[in-house]
């Protein structure tokens, strides 16, 4: 669909504004959904589970925070946090943890990390105290955390942090952070490391002709037209590699607004290839 009038450029807003409202309805009925379905269960203790993400042993966490643990059956508001990180032994082991674990053992971070939020989420009580006539739905809070990896070519791992929650408010939020890793050097790759000086704005060109076809505008159209904030897009520094070329990756709200959800861009090798140092 191309977009050259301002009688459709009102529409399309029109359409995502339906749509963001049916987003917020789909996250208040995840949540909701998934915490009427344990509300007669007792908290449970934090389950780790022997399990496989490309092949190393993951560490997984699941456990149900009651707002209240006085009220009988612990019914009510309550958070629900799962975890699932793996053990990357080997020679990687050090970098990994460094990079995903602030330097602990996953096991002590899934502790440390159920830990945190348990204390925020309790925190809640005083802010019901101050504000009795608090929704309950935004009192069911929810937290997930993933991390998978690929091999996408010779020497080089990409993995992947995904992070989905809902801690009160209008809806939940998401997030995606990529590590590329070149596992024989043993180093985390910046872009700088793999493309070559001088071919920066080349790329960013390439971004910005994937971001309209994914906006569904016109190839000459400003990209605001489209919904996102400004009209250029500078190569950010959230990359990943595949079998097929370079990707790019924004969260919601990094550059365009919360509807148009995470965005992502992929760039063939073949229109690339010579810009690389792959």
């Amino acid at each position: 669909m191309f977009i050259d009038s301002p009688s459709q450029c009102i529409i399309v807003k029109n359409m995502k504004a339906i749509i963001y409202k049916n987003l917020v309805s789909l996250w208040a009925f995840f949540f909701s959904s998934m915490f009427l379905i344990n509300a007669c269960k007792s908290e449970p203790p934090i389950a780790k589970e022997t399990q496989q993400i490309g092949g190393f042993p993951v560490h997984a966490a699941e456990t149900v925070i009651p707002l209240f643990s006085e009220n009988a059956g612990h019914t009510g508001p309550r958070m629900a946090i799962t975890v699932d990180v793996p053990d990357l032994s080997g020679p990687l082991k050090e970098l990994v943890r460094d990079l995903l674990y602030d330097g602990m053992e996953p096991e002590a971070y899934v502790k440390e990390l159920v830990g945190f939020y348990e204390n925020d989420y309790l925190r809640m009580k005083e802010v019901l105290e101050e504000y009795p006539d608090m929704s309950e739905g935004s009192l069911h809070w929810g937290y997930r955390e993933t991390i998978s990896t690929e091999f996408p070519a010779t020497r080089i791992m990409v993995i992947s942090r995904t992070k989905e929650y809902y801690l009160g408010g209008a809806h939940g939020m998401g997030e995606k952070q990529y590590f590329v890793i070149n596992t024989e050097r043993k180093k985390r790759l910046l872009l700088e490391d793999i493309v070559k000086a001088g071919s920066r704005s080349r790329i960013q060109r390439y971004i910005e002709e994937e971001l309209r076809i994914f906006s569904e505008i016109a190839p000459d159209a400003p990209l605001s037209v489209g919904g996102f904030f400004e009209d250029q897009a500078e190569p950010p520094a959230n990359f990943f590699l595949t079998a097929d070329g370079l990707g790019f990756h924004w969260d919601p709200y990094e550059i365009a607004p919360y509807v148009m959800g995470p965005i992502e861009v992929l760039i063939p090798y073949k229109r690339i290839r010579g810009m690389l140092t792959l």
